[in-house]
């Protein structure tokens, strides 16, 4: 009886580890590509308004 308990604990706390640690991943994978993709926002975004400058100085937009 508590052998069977030890190894069902261990094998739950393996268990627990190895979700955590995958979600760990999850989040930092996450992490890492909203900062890309906000970086990319950022950097698109000044383009564009250099851009909407530039055509402004040319007089296509009033």
């Amino acid at each position: 009886m508590t052998t069977s308990f030890r190894k069902t604990s261990f094998l739950s706390l393996c268990l627990n580890f190895i979700l955590l640690s995958d979600s760990f991943h999850v989040m930092l994978d996450f992490s890492i590509f909203h900062e890309y993709f906000s970086y990319s926002i950022t950097f698109f975004g000044k383009i564009k308004a250099e851009e909407i400058n530039y055509q402004r100085k040319k007089g296509k937009y009033s």
